[in-house]
């Protein structure tokens, strides 16, 4: 695979992993690390692209304008990198491939630390949030509170569709996760003693199963 095919597949990397790095020095040195790590040649215009891409809330040319990196700041910031004027975190040019000083190294695998890091912090955030979202209580409240239980409530007439409807799903996808929920939302409307929920709930579950 090509240098080029390789920055293409780059993914920018969340923001709030980011946010409280406030030197652009750092985190083009960690582009730098990203590079050599990808086996990427680090050119200047590799680092360029790179940057941008792991980095665009930093490197862009306004919030506005998202999609277009700020030319300014990324020479600005690739200039700071090496000496005698910069943080001694690189050496390179334009016309030299850059490579990670001993402290420029240091640097970069303190900014990985800090991405990681919050990556497993939001990640943990994410399982929480999921958890209380999937518990009986809220499962059954769910479709007690929605307009498809509602209607059947009225008028005993059930479709599969109303499935993919209060789920907000492409219709036969996530079967999986929306039985677990269902399964949860059916033991809660049990213990309840909410005939008519269990009714509908079943009705959903045995639509699945077919």
């Amino acid at each position: 695979m090509s240098d080029s095919e390789k920055l293409r597949k780059i993914k920018e990397i969340d923001y709030d992993r980011y946010v409280d790095i406030s030197s652009l020095e750092k985190l083009a040195a960690y582009a730098i690390k990203y590079l050599e790590d990808n086996n990427i040649t680090t050119t200047w215009t590799n680092l360029v692209i790179a940057t941008y891409y792991l980095f665009p809330r930093k490197f862009a040319i306004s919030e506005d304008f998202i999609d277009f990196p700020n030319a300014e700041r990324l020479n600005r910031t690739l200039m700071h990198l090496v000496p005698p004027k910069g943080r001694n975190y690189a050496i390179g040019s334009s016309k030299i491939d850059y490579v990670l000083t001993p402290l420029g190294r240091s640097v970069a695998e303190e900014v990985e630390v800090t991405i990681n890091k919050e990556a497993v912090v939001k990640n943990r955030k994410q399982e929480v949030i999921s958890a209380i979202k999937t518990t009986p209580m809220t499962s059954y409240t769910d479709i007690k509170e929605s307009s498809e239980y509602k209607n059947y409530v009225q008028s005993r007439d059930f479709s599969v569709d109303m499935i993919w409807t209060l789920y907000k799903v492409i219709p036969f996808t996530q079967q999986e996760k929306i039985m677990k929920k269902l399964v949860s939302g059916l033991r809660f409307a049990q213990d309840a003693g909410d005939i008519e929920c269990v009714e509908f709930i079943e009705k959903m579950m045995n639509s699945l199963h077919k």
